[in-house]
């Protein structure tokens, strides 16, 4: 559902009839696909957290490096835009050649 929560948003709020428009609600339907990743990055770390039974396993868990976090801020965005620009896509591929079949004998 997280990967095609932004294409459906996209795809849902959007009428494509003003261009500025559609690019604002790209963005923000990206945006809520950024949250939603960073989102289950977090919880993913607190129950992480909360499983760990022994003060060496949260110590463990404490001197990470943070990764999972890092690349989920600064990488979360990537799989939201490929999903709503692929979903444009075709949407554009789709319509064009719906224009196609209906102007040729």
């Amino acid at each position: 559902m997280s990967l095609a929560l932004p294409a459906l948003l996209f795809l849902t709020l959007n009428p494509f009839k003003i261009a500025w428009l559609t690019w604002l609600r790209a963005l923000f339907a990206i945006g809520c696909g950024w949250a939603a990743m960073f989102s289950y990055a977090l919880a993913a770390n607190v129950i992480n957290f909360s499983t760990a039974k022994t003060d060496a396993e949260f110590a463990e868990l404490a001197n990470g490096d943070g990764a999972k976090l890092a690349t989920a801020a600064v990488l979360g965005w990537v799989i939201p835009a490929v999903m709503v620009f692929g979903s444009w896509a075709t949407r554009l591929w789709l319509r064009r050649n719906r224009n196609q079949a209906k102007s040729s004998p």
